[in-house]
């Protein structure tokens, strides 16, 4: 039996068509797509990505591609680890030509610029309007009125409120209520598309970290001679990490120049003349709620001190906002909240996301196990990944660096097809060290 992660891709281009509505055709270019990749993002509500082909028909010439056409992209599975073939389906626009190379006189290299067909949409409509409900039904109906969209929602968002959107695109104003919303103990959300989900995911952090991981049997490993797990040798050796980067990591300067470490945020009510003052600490607001039997390593230390004073406990920065209130009968605003503990929670929110993203590992495998056709594997997602420590010893029953080792939840996917393999990298951030 041939070695899927060695010899053979595990997806197939089943048809890749530019519909261009200027002329009336549309071309299928499967055969001549040398290279395609598709970008997912947990921080973007639409997929981006990049097709390279070689044209020797005149076919970017005689469509007259000027940035507005279609393009339908279909991908097949292969029958692997007993799954059914399935197939995959997006729609992208063509925003830009990135670059065309001339091999000789009647062939040329292209590579186009996509994006997916909602956020062409969205960029050409403007939401004004009134809307008043919980967050996840606001961005609900922005979403179904305006581009026929559905959303997965995980409907843990508490916060009510009437807004006037103020001149957006549909997806700006979703994003803009997204921003403002955070479960009761101040978990932030996530609005994001999937390359296999036909909807788009509207979730909390909460649930992200509380779920459990997609690869417990056979976590992804750096050092594939390594595995001693009992399982199929060919889902080891496709789980193997073929690459991965460490680097730009750890910055907490940047969060306490933020006022996510340790600050004084302040609430202006120019309405009714009252000033709400909140303490933020990071250690007390969050670390201590994260706390897990298996977070041996949090994400952040009270030990940092300086002078003898933790660096949660410094006031580093005042953080002011000014906001109005008693705008709608019966309705709170965009900014107002029910309580001082509520207002926090805007602090709370934006820290957790900035902790969240402080220690990024990308690594790079095979990506079969993330576009099987079966549900969603990639952001929002956890899996469990394995790397040796830095030493030479053999026989100790802890050979697993702490470190870089345990659960991380996938922020960033990047899908990478070309015509002898299939990898998919992961930009992934580390949430426990795990049972290593």
């Amino acid at each position: 039996m041939n070695n899927l992660a060695e010899t053979s891709t595990p997806i197939k281009f089943d048809s890749i068509t530019i519909k261009s509505t200027r002329n009336a055709t549309q071309v299928n270019i499967a055969r001549i797509v040398t290279d395609l990749t598709i970008y997912e993002h947990l921080d973007k509500p639409y997929l981006t990505g990049v097709v390279a082909f070689s044209d020797s028909e005149d076919i970017v010439g005689s469509l007259d591609i000027g940035g507005g056409e279609l393009v339908s992209v279909v991908l097949k599975t292969n029958s692997v680890d007993g799954y059914a073939p399935k197939k995959v389906e997006k729609d992208f626009y063509i925003d830009k030509i990135i670059t065309s190379i001339k091999g000789n006189d009647t062939n040329e290299f292209f590579m186009l610029h996509l994006i997916e067909d909602i956020a062409f949409k969205s960029n050409l409509q403007n939401v004004n309007k009134s809307y008043s409900g919980s967050s996840s039904n606001i961005i609900k109906k922005i979403s179904k009125g305006f581009l026929g969209k559905e959303i997965i929602n995980t409907e843990t968002d508490f916060q009510e409120m009437k807004v006037i959107v103020p001149n957006l695109t549909p997806l700006d104003a979703m994003c803009w209520i997204k921003n403002k919303t955070t479960t009761v103990e101040g978990y932030p959300h996530y609005l994001f598309s999937s390359l296999i989900e036909k909807k788009l995911i509207f979730s909390d952090l909460k649930g992200m970290i509380e779920s459990p991981v997609s690869n417990p049997l056979v976590p992804f490993m750096y050092a594939e001679a390594n595995i001693s797990i009992d399982t199929k040798q060919e889902t080891s050796r496709r789980r193997t990490i073929l690459d991965y980067s460490f680097k730009d990591t750890e910055d907490l300067f940047s969060l306490i120049s933020k006022g996510l470490i340790g600050a004084n945020h302040n609430y202006i009510d120019v309405t009714k003349n009252k000033y709400h003052n909140s303490k933020f600490d990071i250690q007390k607001d969050i670390i201590d709620k994260l706390k897990n039997e298996k977070s041996n390593q949090p994400l952040y230390s009270d030990l940092y001190e300086l002078d003898g004073q933790s660096f949660n406990e410094y006031e580093s920065r005042e953080v002011t906002q000014l906001m109005s209130t008693l705008a709608y009968e019966g309705n709170k605003t965009y900014s107002e909240s029910a309580s001082k503990a509520q207002y926090k929670l805007n602090a709370i929110n934006q820290a957790m996301d900035g902790l969240l993203k402080k220690a990024p590992l990308t690594i790079t495998v095979n990506g079969h196990d993330f576009l099987h056709g079966r549900h969603h594997s990639t952001t929002g997602t956890k899996i469990d990944v394995r790397f040796l420590r830095n030493i030479n010893d053999h026989n100790s029953d802890n050979v697993f660096d702490p470190k870089k080792s345990g659960e991380y939840l996938i922020f960033g996917a990047k899908h990478t097809f070309t015509l002898e393999k299939y990898t998919t990298t992961l930009s992934c951030v580390k949430l426990f060290n795990g049972e290593i």
